[in-house]
């Protein structure tokens, strides 16, 4: 007698990319409708904190939570790539000009 070796559940077959999507809303209702993709949220807050120029420092904040962003969006396959993108050249243009007005600042303020 021959053994036949075990059949894999359907089920348990995850293709990469797809640990987090609900199944039963992809395939529920009439036709196949592709599973909407997330938008990273770092990216989101890249770009909240860069234009938060008011505020010393947070666009600073901004460029990091960009490049972290713009990271997880290759790895994790989502969303958001351009707004990681913005956060970092806004944050970068916001800090360099908050440093420049401090420079500016203390420099009159030390000859007067």
């Amino acid at each position: 007698m021959t053994r036949q070796p075990p059949v894999s559940d359907p089920v348990d077959l995850v293709f990469p990319g797809t640990e987090d999507i609900d199944a039963s809303a992809v395939f529920s209702g009439p036709g196949y409708k592709a599973p909407e993709i997330k938008t990273e949220s770092t990216a989101v807050t890249s770009l909240v904190l860069s234009l938060l120029f008011f505020i010393p420092a947070l666009p600073l904040l901004g460029v990091v939570f960009g490049v972290v962003g713009l990271q997880r969006c290759a790895n994790r396959r989502r969303n958001g790539q351009g707004l990681a993108i913005a956060g970092i050249v806004i944050g970068s243009v916001v800090t360099a000009i908050q440093l420049m007005v401090l420079y500016l600042y203390f420099s009159f303020m030390g000859a007067v």
